[in-house]
């Protein structure tokens, strides 16, 4: 776990943003790992922090694998709004999920809250099943296209360390 908070920490003070880990915890998306950005403005997320299924960047990277059957166990047909940027619609969202699927990279545009985006990697076990999430919230109006690709091609060369890290823990 020391290994996991060395690479938020680097891809924090890079960046001077806030990176996080996530799981599937049953039936919601827990934080279980999480660095602040230094900057005095600052999106915090804490440790054990919930999110729902359906809004967010590393919500779709960990929900994107699961069957349609489960989905629909999961899911009401209409989700719940947080902005007007939410997916309500379980099917619109399990197209949304098809794409994280194949491109492996889920975007929340202001979808759980109004001024935040994120972008979110996958993490995989030995087995290449998605077992995480490595995600970056980031103010919306304060981030450009340029940064966000920078951040992405860094959160990648992370994931798959912490990917390989994992797989070489294991037994």
């Amino acid at each position: 776990m020391k290994a996991l908070y060395i690479y938020l920490e680097e891809l924090s003070l890079k960046f001077k943003e806030t990176f996080k880990v996530s799981v599937f915890d049953k039936n919601k998306i827990r934080v279980i790992a999480s660095v602040e950005s230094n900057d005095y403005y600052k999106i915090t997320v804490p440790e054990n922090a919930i999110f729902p299924l359906h809004a967010g960047a590393a919500s779709k990277i960990l929900i994107c694998q699961l069957t349609e059957k489960k989905l629909n166990s999961l899911l009401p047909e209409t989700l719940p709004k947080y902005t007007e940027n939410t997916i309500t619609s379980r099917d619109i969202l399990k197209k949304e999920l098809f794409k994280v699927n194949i491109k492996k990279i889920a975007f929340d545009n202001m979808e759980h809250s109004n001024t935040i985006s994120a972008v979110a990697i996958p993490i995989y076990d030995k087995n290449n099943k998605i077992i995480a999430a490595l995600s970056c919230p980031f103010f919306s109006n304060n981030t450009n296209e340029s940064h966000i690709n920078e951040i992405i091609i860094a959160m990648k060369d992370i994931s798959e360390k912490i990917s390989t890290t994992l797989i070489n823990m294991s037994f």
